[in-house]
């Protein structure tokens, strides 16, 4: 990169063009400060600085009479006066005990439980780096230490082998339940509501807390009877009901290992994610809604519970109870050994007994999430109980969440955010719960949902967000959303013209945060900062705890510069292993490179702004860069400027490469009543010259009816490339329409072939040099423009 200093965009070098080109060297405050670390009861985050700083600036008693008055077992008190930055520091530095405080502080259940040793590096063969951190941790949790023996600092974690990495657990001998945290909600009172629930068609319904957790007690119940043990799987096909919820909640309280996708789903995905598994009961909706159709679920869950052989239990939860139904009436596509149950019934027919909850391993296994399918087929993460130590740190310290708070995140059981929304109840938080379509019947119908109920946390995706922009929703805020103080999203890059969005048409005085992280770890490694202003286009703040960084080629810690998103020391968010993968050599390949050493390597790429202008500005999926004529460009600012072209509604775009150099292609869904013309290409070709480089111009622009995207909503952005090169399709059945390809081999073969010269009687005028211009041949008159 060139010299930044003097402002502007940042020159380029040969091989890299400027970047970013869509952002300002030091891009406008979007939204001023929430909250101050000076002011302890401005936020969360605030009166946890000043918790620490009380609780560490005591003088520790010495280990032993002769040990000089500067040694000490606890870390020296963070940083002061404070800074976001230089308290980041502090935690990563003393990361185990920053993690102890978090369960201390954010009222994690029974401090006492995390155990004496805060982190062990598990496996054979450690080097003495590594040797020597178990050694710390070990003399840190002795009661008894030698007279000789004294604990000068804690050692870094950085620098550590990828095994070591992978196989370091904080809290070995910790006790956390999940479940447990979540049904005690920092000690909300029975008669409050917990839960409020809407779907598509039907009235708003709500749940107290102590209904909640009477019928989480019923379902254990049930479980128990039904031989559910620790460590047994449970798929669900489900929607997002606090039906599901408590049945979750039930489950893993036991030990049992929950994992959820949407009904909308395939029985042939279903079947690739759960048959694998093993699960002992399977979980099914009767019904969900789209668009106002309701589908149901049955046969689809019955069919399964054939296919899947370890299957002994299959239960029905209801929608709505208006709607409940149980089985279909062919008995014949039933499995004949398989226990059915319905969830009224149970509920109904039990009586309550005293919530009990056994006493389980911070490591212990808790989820199974599914990637999303963009890069390849999906993987299958196992995550711990104790990611709730995580989840509550952002959901209290970056989001400045509280007891009383009522948050909301559209999402299905599919995303990892609904598992993110669920821990909300852990830190005394209410939930909004909403099943259907966020723009059916109108644009505005989930903002209502979230005002009628007083909500303070929106949670969405960028795409939302955008689409609202494209159809001129703005909301009234002076007559409604009084108690929003948070918007977050996440799922693809916000970019600035959102923010400006956001202030003008939904409220001006918000923390806006746009988190990025993902089901491989159920959190984020960036997330919000209320201290700090809020800068367009910006990603606010590195996660608390967590080491991260951009790193270049070489696997050096960058700065101003793009690169790949880094996490250089281990966490407690990451997962325990991929399923069926206990060496964990898979997981290694999956998130090391050798070459790079002990980091983790999120796949996402980004560049981090110098000081003082904090923030990383997040481009793109790494494997989705363009690299035309060995250019390393990014779609996603590629993206940032077609989208901003009105006749454009979404797009998405790939390399294709030849004996030559890559190119890139732009595929493009037309909004409105625009249709294609060769001065529409001509035009969308100009704004991203100017707005970019001549390396973002691609070589084709074809006009399509869908983008090929997963049921998240993300871009399949290497399945369309590995498509357009021959290759053949292997998760094709996440997309949300599996046949949305067909409509692109049409332009692909034809693009892909060479234009050998047609013979005068069999070409139409001006084909020849629409060829020439265009390296394909003209569409026919009944085919799709592009």
């Amino acid at each position: 990169m060139g010299d930044t200093s003097n402002g502007g965009p940042a020159q380029g070098t040969d091989n890299q063009p400027p970047f970013p080109y869509f952002m300002d060297r030091q891009p406008p405050v979007a939204f001023p400060a929430s909250a101050s670390f000076l002011d302890p009861q401005s936020s969360r985050l605030s009166l946890f600085y000043d918790y620490l700083t009380k609780k560490y600036s005591a003088a520790p008693p010495p280990l032993c009479p002769s040990a000089p008055p500067f040694v000490q077992r606890l870390p020296p008190p963070p940083p002061s006066p404070p800074t976001y930055s230089t308290f980041h520091d502090w935690s990563v530095r003393y990361a185990p005990f920053f993690w102890r405080d978090v369960w201390e502080f954010c009222r994690v259940h029974n401090p006492s439980n995390a155990g004496n040793t805060l982190l062990e590096i598990r496996g054979d063969n450690l080097s003495s780096k590594e040797q020597s951190i178990n050694r710390f941790y070990a003399q840190h949790a002795s009661s008894d230490l030698p007279r000789t023996q004294f604990l000068f600092g804690a050692p870094s974690l950085t620098g550590l082998t990828p095994e070591a990495f992978v196989n370091t657990v904080f809290f070995p001998r910790g006790k956390l339940n999940f479940a447990e945290n979540v049904v005690r909600s920092a000690g909300r009172a029975d008669e409050e509501v917990a839960l409020t629930f809407s779907c598509e068609g039907s009235a708003p319904r709500t749940m107290t807390f102590g209904d909640m957790r009477r019928r989480v007690s019923i379902m254990m119940q049930f479980f128990r009877r039904i031989g559910l043990q620790k460590g047994d799987r449970v798929a669900a096909v489900v929607c997002n009901t606090p039906e599901t919820l408590i049945t979750m909640l039930a489950v893993t309280g036991l030990g049992g290992i929950w994992s959820s996708c949407s009904p909308d789903f395939s029985l042939s995905m279903l079947h690739s994610r759960f048959g694998d598994l093993s699960p002992r009961v399977l979980i099914t909706s009767n019904v969900y809604q789209l668009k106002g159709k309701t589908i149901s679920c049955i046969r689809k869950a019955e069919d399964l519970s054939r296919r899947i052989a370890s299957v002994k239990t299959l239960l029905t939860l209801p929608l709505d109870g208006a709607m409940e139904r149980v089985f279909s009436d062919d008995s014949g596509s039933r499995a004949p050994d398989v226990c059915q149950a319905r969830y009224s019934d149970i509920m109904n027919t039990s009586t309550v007994s005293p919530l009990s909850f056994p006493a389980l391993s911070f490591n212990d296994p808790l989820f199974i999430l599914f990637s999303s399918g963009t890069t390849g087929a999906p993987k299958r993460i196992v995550h711990r109980q104790g990611l709730l130590l995580q989840l509550v740190k952002e959901h209290q310290l970056h989001l400045n969440v509280r007891p009383g708070d009522t948050i909301f995140y559209y999402s299905t059981v599919s995303w990892m955010m609904w598992n993110w929304l669920v821990a909300g109840l852990a830190s005394g938080a209410s939930l909004l719960l909403y099943e259907g379509h966020a723009m059916h019947p109108g644009p505005t119908v989930l903002w209502k949902f979230f005002d009628d109920h007083g909500g303070t946390l929106f949670g969405t995706s960028a795409k939302y967000l955008q689409d609202m922009e494209k159809m001129g929703v703005s909301l009234d805020s002076e007559n409604g959303l009084k108690r929003l103080r948070t918007l977050c999203s996440t799922g693809s890059p916000l970019y600035p013209h959102s923010y400006r969005y956001a202030a003008q048409n939904i409220k001006k005085d918000l923390h806006l945060v746009f988190m990025s992280g993902g089901s491989d770890i159920c959190s984020c490694f960036l997330t919000g900062n209320p201290t700090e202003d809020v800068r367009e286009g910006l990603l606010q703040a590195k996660g608390l705890g967590m080491d991260v960084g951009v790193v270049n080629q070489e696997g050096e810690r960058v700065v101003g510069q793009t690169g790949e998103l880094a996490c250089l020391q281990p966490f407690v968010s990451q997962p325990l292993q991929l399923w069926d993968d206990e060496n964990r050599k898979k997981f290694v390949q999956t998130y090391f490179d050798r070459s790079k050493g002990g980091m983790w390597l999120q796949g996402d790429y980004c560049m981090e702004y110098p000081s003082p202008t904090s923030g990383f500005v997040l481009i793109g999926r790494s494997d989705a860069t363009l690299n035309p004529s060995g250019v390393r460009v990014s779609s996603s600012e590629l993206y940032q400027v077609v989208l901003g072209h009105p006749g454009v509604s979404e797009c998405i775009a790939i390399g294709r490469s030849d004996q030559e150099s890559e190119h890139i292609v732009l595929f493009v869904v037309l909004s409105g009543s625009h249709c294609y013309s060769p001065p529409l290409v001509a035009e969308i070709k100009r704004m991203i010259a100017s707005a970019l480089t001549a390396f973002h111009v691609p070589k084709h622009i074809f006009m399509v009816d869908e983008i090929p995207k997963t049921k998240n909503g993300k871009l399949m952005e290497k399945e369309l490339r590995n498509f357009i090169h021959g290759l053949p399709l292997t998760n094709v059945e996440s997309a949300q329409n599996p046949d949305v390809f067909k409509e692109y081999e049409r332009y692909i073969i034809r693009a892909t072939i060479r234009v050998e010269p047609a013979t005068p009687s069999t070409t139409p005028p001006g084909t020849l040099e629409y060829e020439e211009e265009h390296g394909f041949p003209r569409p026919s008159a009944d085919s799709v423009d592009y």
